[in-house]
């Protein structure tokens, strides 16, 4: 592979600051973020609630049955004979 000639090989010049790469002067990204990321965890705080809510019920839902035991298993509470 052949050298570059043009490369820059200066020594870095302190004298004034480098631009920035990205910067944000207005804010607008961060804002966007803040909203996404509080979106994001009111997202999982309510799938959470939904979730811990559905363990505290014991209802079934209407038209399904009972489960039931299958033939053979008996049940903790079920006195042994």
């Amino acid at each position: 592979m052949q050298p570059i000639e043009q490369a820059r090989t200066d020594i870095a010049r302190f004298d004034e600051p480098p631009m920035l790469a990205f910067a944000d002067l207005s804010g607008v990204r961060l804002r966007r973020l803040r909203r996404t990321s509080y979106a994001v965890v009111g997202l999982v705080v309510a799938l959470l609630l939904a979730f811990w809510l559905s363990q505290l019920s014991d209802d079934t839902p209407s038209g399904m049955a009972p489960a039931r035991p299958a033939a053979g298993v008996t049940s903790a509470a079920a006195p042994l004979r």
